[in-house]
């Protein structure tokens, strides 16, 4: 259905005097390679991924390393101090979509944002490593914001809220070398997302479920229902 109605837009767009450059996926290439194989506009088609759902690979990606260490008699989560445990996890993924976000059209500072996720997260009160983390007396990392006010710095225990022991900073690095590799960040640089497009499936399915029959006039009502509702949205 996502591939019928996706060519069925592109192929109508001239008509109303456009025509669509890029698509915004969240990884599944199926609506991709159907575009291209119906040559819609008669040219290659540029595609980019929404950053919301590339983020969502760095905690499946994390939680697969748990599992399958797990099975090899190796505990990576639990509760002890610098494990890989799920909250721990859900703080790394969001650190990773966010510096994606902040450093849209910059794919270096986008790489050194991501790796400064590894490092801020394994340093210590010992062994501060910091050197990749934002600098500035607004940064967001406590250490570099301290050293920017002329600040002592304070316990690393108290203000490394997600930390990783050194083992596991060992497992998790090839993880995070997938998800910094240049082609995937290639295709992240605008920093895009598909929130508008589920917004507008949000809004059309709460005036028309899914799970109700219903005539093609009402579909057709709710959908321009809904697009208005959005547009009129500042």
């Amino acid at each position: 259905m996502e591939m019928t109605a996706s060519l069925t837009l592109w192929q109508r767009s001239e008509q109303h005097g456009f025509r669509y450059s890029t698509m915004v996926s969240d990884g599944d290439s199926k609506t991709y390679k159907h575009l291209l194989r119906n040559k819609v506009y008669g040219a290659d088609i540029e595609k980019e991924k929404c950053i919301n759902h590339v983020a969502k690979r760095m905690g499946t990606a994390l939680r697969n390393l748990v599992k399958d260490e797990r099975t090899r008699g190796t505990t990576l989560g639990g509760r002890s101090h610098g494990s890989l445990k799920d909250s721990t996890i859900i703080i790394i993924s969001n650190y990773y979509r966010n510096a994606m976000y902040q450093h849209k059209g910059e794919k270096e500072g986008m790489k050194n944002a991501i790796y400064a996720i590894l490092h801020h997260c394994r340093s210590t009160d010992e062994k501060p490593d910091h050197r990749k983390c934002q600098k500035g007396e607004d940064s967001w990392c406590f250490f570099n914001r301290a050293l920017a006010r002329n600040e002592r710095p304070g316990c690393h225990v108290d203000n490394v809220h997600n930390p990783l022991r050194g083992t596991i900073i060992t497992k998790v690095i090839p993880e995070f070398q997938s998800l910094a590799s240049n082609e995937l960040l290639d295709r992240c640089l605008e920093g895009r997302t598909q929130n508008d497009n589920e917004a507008l499936h949000s809004l059309i399915w709460s005036k028309c479920p899914k799970e109700v029959f219903v005539t093609k006039q009402r579909v057709t009502i709710c959908v321009r229902l809904s697009v208005n509702t959005i547009l009129a949205v500042p």
